[in-house]
């Protein structure tokens, strides 16, 4: 089929063309060939006699392979459109030849690995993207030749691990994006080649601590965490040490006195016994981060990842959510208690001990359920205790991650309900004993 030419343009786009025309201008400048059936017809010599292209598109034309020196005399070439085909690997000169290219499109191919020297040659490329592909592999000096190179997009693909020397080559790098992959592992030494990077993408702040070199680094470190400790701020470190011990040794004296010593309103002594048993859980969640604190200190987000998703971080963030829950529980039952001695003494009974310790198993299995359904191994909940470095389940943030709606259910409804209830019944209480008062001091004076 004849291709429309328009001075030093040739348009084949959408012509059903199976191999590059031969009959064409040398002189021509602008090659349009996307969405034609090129895959099988390109080999090494197809494009030796148009040396004077500024502009390549060979989109969408289901190509799997790139020839070796298909583009070796290509040297004027300014923008190369490869995106929507199928290649899957790009190799040792792929794009040797290409020193004046500025632009390079690869987008919704399915890269998976990316060989030694596989973008030798594009020594004029200043961006190169290369999201949603499904590379899993960068062999080191894979991007060797790209030295003008200022910003790499590799978000979104399937990239586990970045070994030695796998981002050598990118001296002028200032972006790097790697946001989006499930890399599990870094190895040390493998920002110190790009030391001009300015701002680098991660999904984990751990991986931050690497490239310290870097203007920004996102996403930025949590509350309470540093690169070296889990607890950066000495304050809050004593303050855990300090609330840690006072809760745990306070409650369980509470929790003795209350059980070696007979009281004569056994509701009021039950109820604080569970308050204290609460409030205990909490010490030791307290605990557990303290000394995990410590025994990271120094080199923390080296262990980050690990102590995140152990099951040491899960039962802490269990602990925390089930003390808080039933403390606050508890809190409402006693307030209860007293609302009705004191607004109703004569027409209502106070609670008895059958019927408060029913409400308190209701109690114990109702926050046991909710500080457990976290633990379930959806992916609602992936890791929800673990998101953060002291594992907590208060994921009420501006980015409203998966599982948000439980932290404001569990922390801002549930809560803000019985906070709601205590403040009415205190007020109502009150309002009650001043009513009262000013009613005594009436008959007085009469």
């Amino acid at each position: 089929p004849q291709c429309p030419c328009n001075d030093v343009h040739i348009n084949c786009t959408g012509r059903n063309v199976s191999s590059v025309p031969q009959d064409v201008e040398k002189a021509i400048t602008w090659f349009h060939l996307g969405s034609n059936l090129l895959s099988t017809s390109l080999n090494s010599d197809t494009f030796v006699p148009l040396d004077r292209l500024l502009y390549l598109d060979l989109s969408n034309n289901s190509i799997s392979a790139l020839p070796p020196l298909m583009f070796r005399t290509l040297w004027r070439l300014s923008v190369l459109d490869l995106h929507d085909n199928f290649l899957t690997v790009l190799g040792n000169g792929s794009f040797n030849g290409l020193a004046s290219l500025k632009g390079l499109h690869l987008h919704n191919n399915r890269l998976k690995t990316l060989e030694p020297l596989a973008f030798y040659g594009l020594s004029s490329l200043k961006m190169l993207d290369l999201h949603g592909q499904q590379i899993k592999n960068v062999y080191p000096k894979a991007f060797i030749g790209l030295r003008s190179l200022n910003g790499l997009d590799l978000r979104e693909n399937e990239i586990s691990y970045l070994e030695q020397g796998s981002l050598r080559g990118l001296s002028h790098l200032l972006f790097l994006n790697l946001s989006g992959n499930h890399i599990q592992f870094i190895e040390p030494n493998v920002f110190k080649s790009i030391p001009n990077l300015a701002k680098l993408v991660t999904d984990e702040f751990r991986f931050c601590c690497l490239a310290r070199h870097a203007s920004l680094c996102l996403p930025s470190p949590d509350e309470f965490s540093s690169c070296e400790d889990l607890m950066s701020n000495i304050v809050l470190r004593l303050c855990v040490w300090l609330l840690a011990g006072v809760a745990t040794t306070g409650n369980v004296i509470v929790i003795i006195w209350r059980g070696r010593y007979s009281h004569s309103n056994q509701v009021h002594s039950f109820l604080i016994t569970n308050l204290a048993t609460g409030d205990l859980l909490m010490g030791f969640y307290l605990l557990i981060i303290a000394l995990v604190d410590s025994y990271y200190r120094g080199d923390y987000f080296i262990h980050d990842a690990r102590w995140r998703s152990s099951s040491l971080c899960a039962i802490a963030g269990f602990l925390s959510t089930f003390s808080s829950e039933l403390s606050v529980f508890t809190l409402t039952v006693i307030t209860l208690d007293r609302f009705l001695v004191i607004i109703f003494p004569f027409r209502v009974h106070r609670l008895e001990m059958a019927r408060t310790k029913r409400l308190m198993v209701f109690g114990w299995l109702t926050t046991t359920l909710l500080s457990a359904i976290p633990l379930l191994p959806t992916e609602y909940f992936n890791n929800f205790y673990g998101r953060s470095g002291v594992c907590l389940a208060l994921h009420i943030t501006s980015d409203k991650p998966s599982g948000w709606e439980y932290s404001v259910f569990l922390f801002l409804f549930l809560n803000f309900v019985s906070f709601g209830i205590i403040a009415i019944a205190y007020l109502w209480m009150f309002f009650a004993a001043r009513t009262t008062q000013h009613a005594v001091a009436s008959q007085r004076k009469k």
